[in-house]
C-alpha cells in the first residue's frame, strides 16, 4: 500500500480535529437541552437527541441492528443463511434483498480487511 499524500494527511488531520469538535458540539447542546428541560443527561437521552436531530438515521440504525441480530438469528436457525435473513426481516423494517446485501457488503469488508488490504 502506498504512502498517503500530504493532502490526504490533511484531510485526516483536518477529520480527526473536526470529530473533536463535533462530540464537543453535541455535548454542550445536549446539556443545556438537559438544563432546559430538567433532566439529567444519560447515554439513552445522549442517543434519543442525537436521533431527534437527525444526527442518526433509521437506516443507519436499521443497518446497526441487522448487524447485531444476524449472528444469533444463524444459531436460532441452525446456520441457514435465508431463515435466519427472514427472522431478521420480521422485526426490522427493511426487505430481505437490502438484509442480504449489506451482510454481503459487510463479509466483503471483513474478508479485504483479513488479507490487509
Amino acid at each position: 500500500m502506498g504512502e498517503l499524500s500530504k493532502d490526504d494527511r490533511r484531510r485526516i488531520k483536518m477529520q480527526a480535529q473536526l470529530n473533536v469538535e463535533f462530540r464537543r458540539t453535541l455535548t454542550r447542546k445536549y446539556e443545556v437541552e438537559c438544563k432546559r428541560n430538567n433532566i439529567d443527561p444519560t447515554l439513552d437521552g445522549l442517543l434519543a437527541f442525537a436521533e431527534k436531530n437527525s444526527l442518526i438515521r433509521d437506516m443507519d440504525i436499521n443497518r446497526y441492528m441487522v448487524f447485531d441480530m444476524y449472528p444469533a438469528a444463524l444459531y436460532n436457525n441452525n446456520g441457514c443463511k435465508a431463515r435466519a435473513i427472514a427472522e431478521i426481516e420480521d422485526k426490522v423494517p427493511v426487505s430481505d434483498r437490502i438484509i442480504f446485501s449489506w451482510l454481503q457488503n459487510l463479509k466483503r469488508r471483513y474478508m479485504s480487511y483479513r488479507r490487509g488490504k
